[in-house]
């Protein structure tokens, strides 16, 4: 695997733990902002329903003061318009204007008085008129539209009681829609939540915003079915508008008669899309700042790799390969040697000098051996002559060539012993000259002069010098003729 690529690879190990902080970090708010969410649609749901359920209480309050006023009970008993009681019933509006409709009803179902002054007879409609006479007690209605008006109600029946206490007609009060709407605008939440109210029939009551046009609609079938999760906490699920929200829904029962359904419900949401928005938005700027760092630490890496390793490197082994191949004189062109790297160029330059240095000795000590075995294979050639000259006893000739070439051998044996650091003179110019002074011969070497130590470098070219000097004794010069003498003085 190449260098630059580890490296980019280590570059990405390096950033891994930052990109896992960051996707915890994420995780973490978004569970934070999901336990907010749900707890706002909680308290908001819970609010809102307070404040319906006081509305619903009013109108019970009022519902029962208006079934006791005289005119209203003696207009239930009769099968007529009363003029006394729609009198009644309008001067009552005008604490209401625009809220809340009232009208009396007998034990038949006939309308007889309203708020707006009962012209002619007809009979109730809805089923909240029949359930508050059976029950004798004060009904929630559900969605009403007026006949006259066309004006949206939630409707209500408090039951009108004789002196025995057994219901002889109802108090019909109707209250106005759009004024709910109004009174829940004050719990609306942020852009894009909802609340509704519904009836027990799931009809839409109220709805804040209603930009959807869904008073007097029931929900879509998927959306009725949320119905089963009232007061079992915040959930999340689709609404009538098709957006994801996070709420609560809440179901009351506020009448008297033993409940089959809840009368009214109350549903809060919080459109998900728009409460992460922020989180989002958030998100998609720290994961482009990520792969912003992450593109400018690749860049770099791949940069700095090539730049300040794998150029080096490549210089390293161009230089390595031309050591090689014999020139150690191959530098590499590194500009910074205080760097690793430069400090490695620097000893493997150092490593290639040393390298030169030493194959130019040991060159020069090839050369030198070469020449030394010429000098000694003219020795030996000169000792085998002489040994073997004027002489008639082969075994002896051979027995004074063996003697010879061992005292040859021992100046090399000195070096050695000495690991060629340095040699006594004395002891170089005797191991030297020994195969020349055997027998009667010998008494014409005189050897004198300090003891002194040569150093290597010396002691080869001095036995050198000294085997060509015995080698000319013995070719041409006093150790030719049996009577020549030979001095050496070692100062």
């Amino acid at each position: 695997m190449a260098l630059v690529i580890r490296l980019l690879l280590l570059v990405s190990l390096a950033i891994a733990p930052a990109l896992c902080v960051v996707a915890y970090n994420e995780y973490d708010l978004r569970q934070a902002r999901q336990a907010e969410l749900r707890s706002i649609a909680e308290r908001s749901a819970s609010r809102a329903a307070t404040d319906v359920r006081h509305l619903v209480n009013e109108v019970e309050r009022i519902s029962a003061v208006i079934a006791k006023l005289t005119e209203v009970r003696s207009a239930a008993l009769t099968d007529v318009i009363s003029e006394p009681c729609s009198h009644l019933l309008t001067s009552l509006r005008r604490e209401y204007p625009g809220q809340l409709e009232f009208g009396v009803a007998n034990r038949l179902g006939v309308i007889v008085c309203t708020t707006r002054g009962a012209r002619s007879l007809r009979q109730v409609e809805g089923a909240q008129f029949r359930r508050a006479l059976d029950s004798n007690a004060f009904v929630v209605g559900g969605y009403g539209k007026s006949q006259t008006t066309d004006a949206l109600y939630l409707t209500f029946a408090y039951p009108i009681r004789d002196d025995a206490g057994a219901a002889v007609g109802a108090v019909l009060t109707g209250m106005d829609l759009g004024w709910l709407g109004d009174q829940l605008r004050a719990f609306a939440g942020p852009n894009q939540s909802v609340l509704s109210v519904h009836d027990r029939d799931l009809v839409f009551l109220a709805r804040v915003p209603d930009e959807a046009g869904l008073i007097g609609q029931k929900p879509p079938t998927q959306v009725q079915a949320l119905s089963a999760f009232a007061n079992k906490g915040a959930i999340e699920a689709i609404g009538a508008d098709g957006r994801t929200r996070i709420g609560a829904i809440l179901s009351m029962t506020l009448g008297r008669e033993p409940p089959e359904k809840p009368d009214l419900s109350v549903a809060f949401g919080l459109s998900r899309d728009a409460a992460f928005a922020e989180i989002n938005a958030a998100t998609m700027r720290t994961i482009a700042l990520l792969v912003l760092s992450l593109a400018l630490a690749v860049l770099a890496a791949w940069y700095g790799g090539r730049r300040f390793i794998r150029r080096p490197i490549q210089q390293l082994l161009a230089a390595a390969a031309r050591w090689r191949e014999g020139d150690y004189g191959a530098r590499v062109d590194l500009p910074e040697r205080s760097s690793e790297l430069g400090r490695l160029a620097t000893a493997f330059e150092e490593m290639a000098g040393a390298l030169g240095r030493r194959e130019m000795d040991q060159r020069m000590l090839i050369n030198e051996l070469n020449h030394r075995v010429k000098n000694t294979l003219v020795t030996v050639q000169s000792i085998a002559s002489q040994s073997l000259r004027n002489t008639a006893d082969p075994t002896q000739a051979h027995f004074n060539f063996e003697a010879r070439l061992l005292a040859l051998s021992r100046t090399h044996n000195v070096l050695t012993r000495e690991k060629w650091e340095s040699a006594a003179i004395l002891e170089i110019v005797s191991d030297t000259i020994e195969p020349y002074a055997q027998g009667p011969a010998g008494a014409r070497f005189k050897i004198e002069g300090p003891a002194l130590r040569l150093t290597a470098d010396v002691v080869l070219p001095l036995s050198m010098a000294l085997h060509e000097l015995c080698t000319n004794a013995v070719k041409h010069g006093a150790c030719r003729a049996n009577q020549g003498t030979s001095r050496s003085h070692g100062g």
